[in-house]
């Protein structure tokens, strides 16, 4: 058993008894929407595994005076599990703070707060003018501040210094890469937690990158950005003197006091992934006969198969496109009467559009690789060149068909498409005699 699975087997047992599973739900059940058909209630069900997450996150910070780190998989509720967390733990008058780029905070934390919560109060803050500003205009208690990290790393400290009137509970920093390094955005925030001892909580799907290159919890370049994860989710404050810890953690105490992982939540991929849909990958073969241009087969076979998309009424998330040729193929797809979008041609509405609209294609942009949570809707991934690294670097590939095999996708089965040219020789081209 790798040292990741033994710090959560030590968790399980010191976080999430029976009582404490009881005592999770009925929080849960406090804060989250209840609707009254089943169209007004939330989007999904808060799974067993998510119901773990959240006891470890309330004995983390009960019994060790600390957040940590949530690095499970991509797609698996991790934006939903912090936001219930900080919505269940907050005083009336606390404020929670969430860094996440402006893509994630407008695709998903602003749509599931109001999908999931309640009390759904939540403010963006997507400039610098707007974190000076906003701040000083009125009392922002019970508030989810949700704050471009974008904006925010080209703050200066005055900026910061208003910021701070925000007086945070908690901290959330999503797609926090960056906090396992120096960066000047993690030594900000680090100073923002520090000052009020704010109960921070980073997500991060694994595999983690570092140099351009991505490894795991349990490979030893851990040992390099662990420490520092470490260091960022430890709250300040000590523990009251006063504050009673839970029988189940006394058990548990030394071992977890010893275990380097302690800080750490990352559930089994085998728990999470009986609720993801699956995905099929299919070969498509390009047989070149005779001096046909094997581009203008691939073009051909290409917009064949999304008109077939378009009228089984399928969406289709379009991939490993180079620059070069995205215009020219998003040109191809308006001639043939099929509807799509891209950030070149609808910025920020791209998402929106595809999930919402009668769009049948989103081509895919490096943007929007990062935790947007709308491309679930499509039924099939088509990664148009083979050569390109979204394709042949795996993290990638693995990336893009993650936006769409998420928690919450509609169906339970995902086709994977990539185009490969076979050249026939003359003597299998040739049609045969009769």
């Amino acid at each position: 058993m790798t040292e990741v699975k033994q710090s959560m087997v030590r968790k399980l047992a010191a976080f999430c008894n029976s009582d404490q599973m009881r005592a999770i739900k009925e929080r849960v059940s406090e804060v989250i929407l209840v609707g009254t058909s089943e169209t007004d209630g939330p989007p999904g069900q808060v799974l067993e595994y998510q119901y773990e997450i959240l006891c470890m996150m309330k004995g983390m910070e009960r019994n060790m005076n600390r957040g940590g780190l949530l690095a499970n998989e991509a797609g698996t509720g991790k934006t939903m599990m912090a936001m219930l967390h900080t919505r269940m733990n907050c005083s009336t008058s606390g404020t929670i703070i969430v860094f996440a780029p402006i893509t994630l905070i407008e695709d998903v934390w602003e749509p599931q707060c109001k999908a999931w919560l309640r009390d759904s109060r939540c403010f963006v803050l997507e400039s610098a003018d707007k974190m000076r500003t906003a701040p000083s205009t009125r009392d922002w208690g019970g508030y989810i501040m949700l704050v471009s990290k974008d904006a925010f790393a080209r703050t200066n400290e005055d900026t910061l210094t208003q910021l701070k009137k925000l007086k945070p509970e908690y901290i959330i920093v999503d797609e926090g890469t960056e906090m396992g390094s120096s960066t000047a955005t993690a030594e900000k925030i680090g100073k923002l937690q520090w000052e009020f001892s704010s109960f921070t909580w980073v997500i991060s799907a694994t595999p983690f990158k570092m140099g351009g290159e991505s490894f795991g919890l349990d490979r030893k370049d851990f040992t390099k950005v662990g420490p520092k994860y470490c260091a960022i989710t430890q709250r300040q404050n000590p523990h009251p003197a006063n504050r009673p810890i839970e029988e189940p953690y006394r058990k548990m105490k030394s071992a977890l006091e010893q275990d380097r992982y302690n800080f750490v939540i990352a559930m089994s991929q085998a728990r999470i992934r009986e609720h993801l849909p699956r995905y099929i990958p299919c070969l498509k073969e390009l047989p070149v006969r005779g001096n046909e241009n094997p581009a203008d087969l691939h073009k051909r076979i290409f917009l064949r198969g999304l008109r077939e998309a378009k009228r089984a009424g399928l969406k289709v998330v379009v991939a490993g496109i180079p620059a070069s040729q995205r215009f020219e193929i998003k040109g191809w797809l308006d001639r043939a009467g099929i509807k799509a979008t891209c950030t070149e041609s609808d910025g920020n509405s791209v998402l929106q559009r595809f999930a919402t609209d009668d769009v049948s294609v989103c081509l895919l942009h490096k943007t929007l690789l990062k935790g947007a949570d709308s491309l679930k809707v499509a039924h099939k991934v088509v990664f148009w060149d083979k050569t390109h690294e979204e394709f042949t670097n795996l993290q990638l590939r693995t990336s893009v068909i993650k936006r769409v095999c998420r928690l919450g996708c509609p169906h339970k089965v995902v086709f994977v498409e990539h185009y490969t040219v076979t050249v026939l020789s003359p003597s299998r081209s040739r049609s045969p005699r009769r």
